[in-house]
């Protein structure tokens, strides 16, 4: 039972967090591309979490809401968004080798926390072939293609 009320504290904590960031991110300057880069990272994230769920590829025993949704809600509308809003904040004005390096940066940050997680807690297990560089690539991908869609956007709006 502690170690239950550890990782719900957890999950808690670092939602508090990317709560109190997002703000600090979505600068004045930026805000409606962040805006568009927050919503955009967090759909996709809830239909791949979803399929994923559904395939019995992901599981997460501990989550919030657990009658309403079998997918992590703390990470895919709150925390993976807000961290792609900092990625879009910091890759702004990088070409592509520099916004790689970025990316593959924080997605290990990421990634570390994952694996931690699927290892001392019961907020993550990974099921059914699902392996930790599936992790890695498919995070890395979608933050490519996040700061992508975002910069074409840019590019076309007035």
């Amino acid at each position: 039972m502690t170690r239950n009320i550890f990782d719900k504290n957890f999950l808690r904590g670092v939602s508090v967090a990317a709560i109190i960031l997002l703000p600090f991110l979505l600068r004045k300057n930026s805000l409606k591309y962040g805006l568009i880069a927050y919503l955009l990272n967090a759909i996709t994230n809830g239909w791949l979490d979803q399929y994923l769920v559904n395939h019995k590829k992901l599981e997460y025993p501990i989550r919030f809401m657990p009658k309403l949704f079998q997918k992590n809600v703390a990470f895919d509308y709150l925390l993976y968004p807000t961290a792609s809003v900092f990625l879009n904040n910091v890759t702004e004005k990088d070409g592509g080798a520099m916004t790689f390096i970025k990316v593959i940066g924080l997605i290990l940050g990421i990634f570390t926390v994952e694996v931690w997680a699927a290892q001392k807690t019961k907020l993550i297990k990974w099921k059914n072939g699902w392996n930790w560089y599936h992790t890695i690539i498919s995070l890395a991908i979608k933050s490519l293609l996040n700061i992508w869609a975002v910069r074409i956007i840019k590019k076309f709006s007035f």
